[in-house]
């Protein structure tokens, strides 16, 4: 879900709350394990400027 919710914010261009997300959500049992790696890539695309859909330049 948390997963989800990062790619939801990403996709309305809402760049900021997939960190909130992330951040408010940091404390959930076995997140850094499981998700790490997906949650590193979403993170890093937040704080790019790629834009989330590339027919929307």
């Amino acid at each position: 879900m948390l997963v989800i919710a990062m790619l939801g914010a990403l996709g309305n261009g809402d760049k900021q709350k997939a960190v909130a997300i992330d951040q408010e959500n940091r404390n959930l049992n076995n997140i850094a394990t499981h998700f790490g790696a997906i949650r590193s890539y979403l993170l890093a695309w937040a704080d790019s400027d790629t834009p989330v859909c590339a027919a929307r330049k």
